[in-house]
């Protein structure tokens, strides 16, 4: 049973590793075996991520489909193939619809929209030449349901939850499984200013099923379980890990 689980021989490719839920999820692909890229902006904070994991730091920005192409050229050049991309880069604006810019909007669906559909655009073809892929799309609670101030994030994870669905059925008899898992409420770097208002925090703590927030060390099993053969036969799927916040009233 334990083989289902194991990554060895796999590479992964993961954005935005080099904080939060990103760099975590690396973290427990890595332990499932997985030799692991982390792809992000910031050249620092990338190498000294990639140095505590062991792994291959990709500079690229995910807004640009030519970086995207380049980053997995240089996976491909360096650790020879690529078999699982996490799409994890994301950004977030917390504000009144109606004082929403046009620029913040725009940044905010080129992140989490245009950049996972770049990525899985790029290791779209080297994974159907080798037969096997799993593409593990980012989502979040707002992926089925809103909240007021955050009309931008929540049509990109909308938006993203729809493009994994349509990805699932186009490359599915390529060996390619494209599924997305959405959190729930963490505390990160992002949210870190929603986690320091302590009414905010005990509501949301009453609000969730097992009353408390998500640790990025929760996602760790749903994303390895995605990432290896145990999920052969699950494609367009959207895993929630958020401790029973969704299964609730609206909040």
């Amino acid at each position: 049973m334990k083989e289902l689980f194991e990554l060895n021989q796999r590479v992964a490719l993961v954005t935005g590793g080099t904080g939060g839920l990103g760099l975590e999820m690396a973290r427990a692909l890595r332990e499932a075996g997985a030799q692991v890229a982390l792809l992000g902006r910031n050249q620092e904070s990338l190498r000294c991520c990639a140095r505590e994991l062991g792994a291959l730091p990709v500079v690229a920005d995910v807004t640009s489909a030519q970086e995207a192409q380049g980053a997995v050229k240089q996976v491909l050049h360096e650790l020879g193939r690529v078999d699982i991309l996490v799409n994890a880069a994301g950004t977030h604006v917390i504000k009144p619809s109606l004082e929403l810019s046009p620029a913040e909007w725009q940044r905010v669906l080129e992140v989490n929209l245009s950049g996972s559909f770049f990525m899985a655009q790029a290791v779209a073809e080297p994974m159907r030449a080798q037969g096997y892929g799993r593409i593990i799309n980012i989502g979040s609670v707002m992926s089925g349901r809103g909240l007021p101030r955050r009309a931008a994030y929540a049509a990109s994870k909308g938006g993203l939850v729809t493009l994994t669905y349509t990805l699932a059925q186009e490359w599915g008899a390529w060996g390619i499984r494209v599924n997305a898992i959405a959190p729930g409420f963490f505390h990160t770097h992002m949210t870190d200013a929603l986690f320091q208002d302590a009414l905010w925090v005990e509501r949301l703590e009453q609000r969730v099923a097992v009353r408390r927030a998500g640790q990025p060390r929760d996602l760790a099993g749903a994303v390895v379980f995605l990432a290896s053969p145990a999920s052969e036969y699950v494609n367009g799927h959207v895993l929630y890990v958020d401790g029973g916040f969704t299964t609730g009233e609206p909040w």
